[in-house]
Formats: structure tokens, C-alpha cells, sequence
């Protein structure tokens, strides 16, 4: 990718991430890791014309809900098409 100067890398974590909840600490701690790797990443990569982004989902996936996969992918759909946010929150209002 650095040598195309194009490419994109995307990851999906919680908001866990940022706002722990002690009785899932341990996925707290995890998600709050993707999230600064991927930060990082975005920062480092963007000057090689690398897109990074990523998704915070703010519940369970779950088909037919609000967190159904297929609209979860349109916001990852939207991202790369826009390329202008290194972070997203999905959560209903």
C-alpha cells in the first residue's frame, strides 16, 4: 500500500472502548487497544495516501435491530466512499 501511496485498512471495535464498564473489563481493555492501534495507524499511514478508519458499535449485533450487520456495512460503505472521519460512532440516538 505505502508503495501504491492507496490502500484502506478498517477496523470495527465498541464503545466499550470508551466508556468501560467494569463488568467487561477485559473486552474494555482490548477495545480500547484496537482503538489507539487504529488511531495511531490512521495518523502514521495518512501521509502515504492510506485511508484508516474505524467503526465503534455501540451494542450487540444483531439482525433486525437497529445493529443489524447489513447496516452496520453501510456505515463502513460510507466511510470509504467519504474517507473523512478516522472514527465513527455507530449508536441509535
Amino acid at each position: 500500500m505505502i508503495e501504491r501511496k492507496q490502500g484502506t485498512l478498517f477496523f470495527s471495535g465498541g464503545t466499550i472502548a470508551l466508556e468501560p464498564n467494569p463488568e467487561y473489563a477485559s473486552i474494555s481493555i482490548g477495545k480500547s487497544a484496537v482503538r489507539s492501534l487504529a488511531l495511531s495507524l490512521a495518523d502514521t499511514l495518512f501521509p502515504y495516501g492510506i485511508y484508516v478508519g474505524q467503526v465503534l458499535i455501540a451494542d450487540h449485533v444483531k439482525r433486525e435491530t437497529y445493529y443489524d450487520p447489513d447496516r452496520i456495512v453501510d456505515v463502513f460503505w460510507d466511510a470509504y466512499i467519504k474517507k473523512d472521519q478516522k472514527e465513527i460512532i455507530f449508536k441509535e440516538s
